[in-house]
């Protein structure tokens, strides 16, 4: 109503205007009087109150008509003119749904306006989730319309722009879609959108004017911070990357790393965790020209940082070139470093991706340097004992790894009390289990099995969670009645446990990455706990299964799968599934070992049906 009061008082205070004044308009074409929308927002700062409130009610009329030229006003050097241009918006009525759009989309914009910022920012998700394009005329509108938040129309163009390139015989249409809604405007978010349509539709290279707006926007951040944010500019960085990873455009994507390595920050560590990422995110979509380019910009950097020595090997090694991986991995190795944690860092970031060979030499190297009595040297050892040496079998030695450490810090009060002020007392007391369930191995390969009970015991009083101490226990050679008994009410106790944490953990309804890691241990915990002893084995083979939904490709998931199918009679799936799981983590024995028991196992029935 107000929008449509403000001229009936204007005109019935026409004669009350100063002499020579009337509204601003040029003439069109055709003859008729076309509003100067210009004039007007000017007028919006004029010394004559009326004058000022004729000029608003004139732009209110002109509504949606006026909103770029309104849009460059808000940043108007005079203030009034710019409060005014900035009310005026927020006024203006817009209409979130289109006769032209799909059905579905009209029903999720019914009633757009009427959102808070995150329900709005939501919606905007499942408009980009929309197959063939559909929600890209309603987030093309929020991003050139939305003035609740800068942030909000400029999330519609970013959710739009990681599309990323269409296949050609879409691209036009998805590009006449996106521009129907665009008008004039200047701001960003519209020309995020306008570059997004030039780019779909001439896909030959990545257009350099990306660079430009994410330097725009890496500038707006630091000078205007309340429009824009970290994750919009890492978005539009991110965007840029993956177009450039589409057209191979080695420059580009040297030029949106660097971008990249500018948003990190100022410190010498900000910029060496982002050439991580980057050699990273190089290795995983095989990027090897521009991967050549960043290594010749930053080879200084590269060589004095064991970390990105090992991200390096680990690249090589992808390529094929496994040689000069070794010999990467080798210059890793020699770096100087008292740096205990990041030495750890390096052999869990390496062991993780399959080379507990390389992982070995720097765990020892830790052990060699490092107090028996420091945390990180226990971590090392620890480390040593679960992947390396007991891995091998060598049970005793890896016992004795852990109980020189043990045993130092036990009689070392101050040891003692800087593991709790690390807050590190829960891990000495897994540490010490695993040094019990190490002792027992060495004595059940010996066959005195009642050494091997008492210290699976002691292990057990200690980290009663452990499935393997519980699959040990189960199995252990020679028991009387009352021991096995214990050993299924312990293993039933933990199979219940996890069975009500896996059910708690599914009631969760805000999904995170942090909480499907948890889930998926859970549901693997118990696949291996059952495919190992007794139970369901077709839900374990389930269980297996929906922790590798959620941590797809996991190397120790597969080989709980791999345990899963052989419990369950499923001879061919279990080798299948074990050959992917060896292949991703080569070096690890107790795999290759049940690898081996599977492939004697085919081989054995192939010879019966003979």
């Amino acid at each position: 109503m107000k929008t449509k009061l403000w001229p009936l008082m204007l005109l019935a205070l026409g004669g009350l205007l100063p002499s020579g004044i009337c509204p601003a308009a040029s003439i069109s074409e055709d003859g008729t009087d076309q509003p100067d929308v210009q004039q007007l927002i000017k007028q919006l700062g004029h010394d004559d109150y009326l004058l000022r409130q004729q000029a608003e009610a004139e732009l209110l009329q002109l509504g949606a008509a006026a909103f770029a030229q309104l849009q460059t006003a808000e940043r108007h050097a005079d203030l009034e003119v710019a409060t005014r241009a900035r009310y005026i918006l927020n006024q203006i009525s817009i209409e979130w749904v289109r006769s032209t759009d799909p059905p579905v989309v009209q029903s999720m914009m019914s009633r757009y306006g009427e959102l808070s910022m995150q329900l709005k920012l939501a919606k905007i998700r499942e408009l980009a989730k929309l197959p063939d394009e559909q929600g890209f005329a309603a987030l093309s509108r929020i991003a050139r319309y939305d003035t609740s938040s800068g942030i909000v129309a400029r999330y519609a163009a970013l959710e739009t722009i990681e599309k990323g390139l269409l296949p050609i015989a879409r691209a036009p249409k998805a590009a006449a879609m996106l521009r129907g809604e665009l008008g004039e405007s200047n701001e960003a978010p519209s020309t995020w959108i306008e570059m997004y349509a030039d780019q779909i539709e001439s896909p030959e290279r990545v257009h350099p004017r990306w660079l430009e707006l994410i330097d725009e926007e890496i500038e707006l951040l630091s000078e205007a911070p309340s429009e824009t944010d970290d994750a919009l500019t890492l978005g539009l960085i991110r965007a840029h990357l993956d177009l450039s990873d589409q057209l191979d455009d080695d420059q580009a994507i040297l030029a949106g790393w660097e971008r990249r390595f500018v948003l990190a920050g100022d410190s010498e560590e900000d910029f060496l965790e982002g050439l991580e990422r980057a050699i990273a995110w190089l290795t995983e979509r095989e990027q090897w020209s521009a991967l050549s380019l960043l290594e010749d910009r930053y080879v200084g950097e590269i060589k004095a940082s064991r970390t990105l020595l090992y991200r390096l090997a680990l690249a090589r090694e992808k390529q094929g070139r496994t040689d000069e991986a070794q010999l990467v991995a080798e210059q890793a190795l020699a770096v100087p470093s008292d740096d205990f944690a990041e030495r750890n860092e390096c052999a869990d970031l390496i062991a993780a991706r399959g080379h507990h060979d390389w992982a070995e030499r720097e765990w020892y190297a830790i052990v060699d340097a490092a107090e028996a009595t420091d945390f990180q040297s226990l971590l090392a050892r620890n480390s040593l004992g679960l992947y390396c040496l007991n891995d091998r079998l060598e049970h005793k030695a890896a016992a004795d790894l852990l109980t020189e450490s043990i045993d130092a810090v036990d009689q070392n009060p101050d040891a003692a009390q800087a593991f709790a002020e690390l807050n590190q007392l829960r891990f000495l007391k897994m540490v010490k289990s695993n040094r019990d369930f190490f002792l027992a191995n060495h004595f059940a390969n010996g066959g005195d099995f009642e050494k091997e009970r008492k210290y699976l015991d002691q292990a057990y009083q200690l980290e009663p969670e452990n499935a393997d101490i519980l699959i040990a226990m189960f199995h252990s050679q020679h028991a009387d009645e009352a021991y096995r008994k214990k050993s299924q009410t312990r293993l039933a106790a933990a199979k219940k446990k996890l069975e009500v944490q896996i059910s708690q953990f599914k009631q969760v309804k805000r999904r995170t990455s942090k909480l499907n890691r948890e889930l998926a241990q859970r549901y693997n915990h118990w696949a291996w706990l059952v495919s190992n002893t007794e139970g369901d084995y077709d839900k374990a083979v389930a269980y297996s299964k929906r922790s590798l939904d959620l941590q797809p490709g996991s190397p120790s998931y597969l080989d709980t799968l791999g345990r899963c199918y052989y419990a369950a009679g499923d001879v061919e799936n279990a080798l299948k599934v074990q050959r992917e799981a060896v292949a991703k983590q080569p070096y690890l024995m107790v795999m290759q070992r049940q690898l081996q028991l599977f492939e004697n196992e085919v081989a054995k029935r192939e010879l019966e049906s003979e």
